[in-house]
């Protein structure tokens, strides 16, 4: 059966990587999202806007409820983590990616259709120069080598579910004082650009066996006023 993907980003996002032709219209992160779209066709059905589907025609309430429509009938979100994805002058709660995570990660019903708890994967994107260190940090102390994830620097939603396993196994590292996380930690796992183009299928799996176990996590499923 077809998985059914929305994908949430932030399309003026200039500083990522630009990608090669044909995908290079824009060079912002909606040309990661043509990639991803043909990537999935024929395995998986797009469900979030095409390229051309011009929505700035539309007031934030037309849009969302546009929007509202695909996140509905999905069952797997990603997520593009890319640089400037937050507006640090704006309200998380005034910014579309938390709320159509917030949507995505609720249940909804309408009529006799119900919508259960998306499956979400972080999908981060390279910058401009080609590194992911705006999300992603590898750290080496001497006494543990670990991949630190930059939470505080994504919208809460993001991080408020990473890390987020009831009672999960944690090693401490007495070298560097940190504490190091192992297996399906977190509620939205993520994965590198050039790891998930290479195997898409795995890392959406690896989402969607999260949602399967949605009683060991603790979801955060609304945005802070």
């Amino acid at each position: 059966m077809a998985r059914k993907i929305f994908i949430s980003y932030k399309h003026k996002d200039w500083d990522v990587k630009p990608l090669h032709y044909p995908f290079n219209v824009n060079n912002t992160a909606r040309d990661y999202v043509d990639y991803a779209e043909i990537l999935f066709e024929g395995e998986e059905i797009y469900k979030g806007e095409h390229a051309n589907e011009d929505l700035s025609q539309f007031k934030v309430d037309g849009i969302k409820s546009h929007l509202k429509d695909k996140i509905f009938d999905s069952s797997v979100t990603i997520v593009f983590i890319s640089p400037n994805m937050v507006n640090p002058g704006e309200s998380e709660k005034d910014q579309f990616i938390p709320w159509e995570l917030s949507y995505s990660l609720q249940r909804r019903k309408r009529g006799d259709r119900r919508s259960d708890t998306n499956a979400v994967l972080a999908v981060v994107l390279p910058d401009s120069n080609g590194s992911y260190s705006h999300f992603l940090y590898q750290r080496d102390c001497g006494g543990c080598k670990a991949t630190t994830i930059m939470t505080g620097d994504t919208f809460s939603i993001i991080g408020d579910n990473m890390f987020n396993r009831k009672n999960h196994p944690t090693n401490h590292c007495d070298h560097c004082r940190t504490t190091t996380y192992h297996g399906a930690h977190s509620y939205i796992p993520y994965a590198t650009w050039d790891a998930f183009i290479s195997n898409h299928d795995y890392h959406i799996s690896k989402a969607q066996e999260r949602k399967d176990l949605l009683h060991e996590y603790d979801l955060v499923k609304h945005v802070p006023e």
